[in-house]
């Protein structure tokens, strides 16, 4: 370990950590939102509607 061998204090060695972990979040939370996106961008090609176009649909027939 790099802690052991002095090579860094474990006020840096936390610091590091919470570093990675920080982009860890933050990495993973761009990831569902590029997968939120593909998927959204695939159920459009497939002809799919959104919530919102299928409310103003149905709006529009109750009138």
């Amino acid at each position: 370990m790099v802690v052991v061998k002095g090579d860094v204090n474990p006020t840096e060695a936390k610091d590091i950590l919470n570093d990675w972990v920080t982009k860890g979040e933050q990495t993973n939370e761009e990831w569902n939102e590029q997968s939120q996106a593909r998927i959204q961008r695939q159920l459009k090609k497939l002809g799919f509607v959104t919530r919102e176009e299928y409310e103003q649909l149905e709006e529009g027939l109750n009138v």
